[in-house]
């Protein structure tokens, strides 16, 4: 093995340093350095890109230069991969830039197209056909007013803060407080649903605060006014109208009633209020069918299959605001004000319409002694009062509340009724057992076993 000494002759460093070249690359490959004996003390040499980097081992033990050239070239390739990832990094980002250049330069969703965009839609809010129409319509409506106001733009990325701003002006200028709120809440949805599909870096309608609802209810009718209705109404018009007055139930829910939840015989109508579908699990409740509303359902010319007003439910479900319009339209011809000023510049209020019927019936209701549970239950009211049950017992006590209601509905049939035939025990125990929880069934199990 050879051994270096400190004290060099120089014809003894030149024989070692043409040794040392002839057996370069057997000792070191490319890339790994060179030593270079200079006098008495090596130098390291390495060649990065071409060009050449000399450092003095300041030794001229080969051991020690070895070592010194090993620390010199791991630190030039220390910095060599740093420089090469850089580089690699700085072009991915380049890439990844020009991708995305390229993607927003390709065309993005129109705004004819977003409606049918959102709609298949995986990620949008499950709604029902009723909401999703209202959906359309409220889209609809900006969709044409983008196509008057702003001809130029043409997908739904180009809309921006400041168009968001003008049509919030124009909502508010032209709607109610509740209207204007539920365009927002849908194009915030929509914004946020569309993302990915629409290339959108925005979502300009959460910057769009919502408006303050004034508390307003509508007031309820009079018998006089009730009488008044009823007397001019004619055809389905007159069976809708008992149906409000006679059940509580909201329009959407009358005007869409399906025979198969009418029970003429036992002289009940079992429903799901749409509105509460989806918070009571789709839970029924029974209401029992009052006199005037039981003349009026036998009198009509129908099999009693499909909808009970096969007229009015496609009109609903198409566009209910042209069903409203028409209710409106009925009791003003009755002389009955619909709605009354706001205040200074504000719009007017509806302050009646087909929602009264529901309010005369609470309010009959409570004053005939109804517990204010059970007539919660009844009109689909969600809060801690509501009972988990129907018992037989209520049933009664609603079916005496009904019976006050005023007969404002002039009859044609003969006044000699069947009378109202009330569930029998064993109906009233199954209902009660649908609704019972697991501990209260097992409480019930052990006290039917202590009877026996």
């Amino acid at each position: 093995m050879e051994t270096e000494d400190k004290t060099v002759t120089p014809e003894h460093a030149e024989q070692q340093d043409d040794l040392h070249k002839a057996g370069r690359k057997k000792a070191r490959g490319k890339g790994m350095g060179t030593l270079l004996l200079r006098g008495k003390v090596y130098q390291a040499r390495i060649v990065v890109n071409n060009r050449i980097y000399t450092k003095s081992t300041k030794t001229g033990i080969k051991k020690e230069a070895e070592a010194f050239l090993k620390n010199f070239v791991a630190d030039f390739q220390t910095k060599e991969e740093a420089k090469l990832y850089d580089n690699l990094a700085h072009r991915a980002m380049t890439f990844q830039q020009q991708v995305e250049d390229a993607e927003l330069k390709k065309p993005a969703l129109s705004i004819k197209a977003t409606w049918t965009a959102f709609k298949k839609a995986q990620n949008r809010p499950d709604s029902g056909e009723r909401t999703l129409h209202d959906y359309e319509l409220q889209f609809y409506k900006f969709q044409d007013w983008v196509v008057k106001h702003h001809s130029d733009i043409v997908e739904l990325r180009a809309v921006t803060q400041e168009i968001a701003d003008e049509f919030a002006t124009f909502l508010a200028e032209n709607y109610s407080a509740n209207r204007f709120n539920k365009y927002v809440t849908l194009f915030r949805s929509m914004w946020n649903v569309l993302k990915g599909t629409a290339k959108l870096t925005i979502n300009p309608w959460k910057n769009i605060h919502k408006k303050q609802q004034p508390s307003h209810r509508k007031r309820e009718l009079t018998a006089e006014e009730l009488i008044r209705i009823f007397a001019a109404a004619t055809g389905e018009l007159k069976t809708l109208f008992a149906l409000g007055i006679y059940t509580g139930l909201r329009l959407g829910d009358c005007a869409t009633m399906d025979w198969g939840s009418v029970d003429l015989l036992r002289r009940i109508i079992t429903v799901t209020p749409h509105k509460t579908a989806r918070r009571t699990n789709g839970k029924t409740i029974p209401l029992p069918i009052a006199d005037g509303l039981f003349r009026q359902l036998v009198s009509l010319p129908t099999e009693h299959k499909g909808f009970v007003l096969p007229e009015l439910a496609p009109l609903y479900k198409h566009n209910s605001a042209l069903l409203t319009r028409k209710i409106q339209s009925h009791f003003i011809a009755c002389g009955i004000a619909t709605s009354i000023k706001g205040e200074a510049d504000k719009r007017a209020k509806v302050n009646v319409g087909f929602h009264s019927f529901r309010h005369t019936f609470i309010s009959i209701c409570a004053n005939a002694g109804v517990p204010l549970a059970i007539v919660q239950k009844i009109v689909g009211h969600s809060n801690a009062l509501m009972t988990e049950y129907y018992v037989h017992e209520d049933l009664i006590a609603f079916q005496k509340a009904t019976a006050l209601i005023p007969d404002v509905i002039s009859t044609n049939t003969p006044q000699v009724l069947p009378a109202p035939a009330l569930p029998s025990k064993l109906d009233t125990f199954k209902t009660l057992v649908q609704t019972m929880t697991d501990a209260e069934l097992q409480e019930a199990r052990s006290f039917l076993a202590r009877l026996n």
